[in-house]
């Protein structure tokens, strides 16, 4: 899903989504933890 229509469900803006992805991405990489990823749904 695009970070435009998330930010839409969400009521935010693209760069809100966008920073929220990068944060995460971060915790997660200081946790240890990786997300695999199948194609786009």
């Amino acid at each position: 899903m695009a970070g435009t229509e998330v930010g839409r469900q969400l009521g935010l803006s693209q760069p809100a989504v966008s920073r929220s992805v990068r944060r995460g991405e971060g915790i997660l990489k200081e946790l240890g933890i990786s997300l695999a990823v199948e194609g786009n749904a």
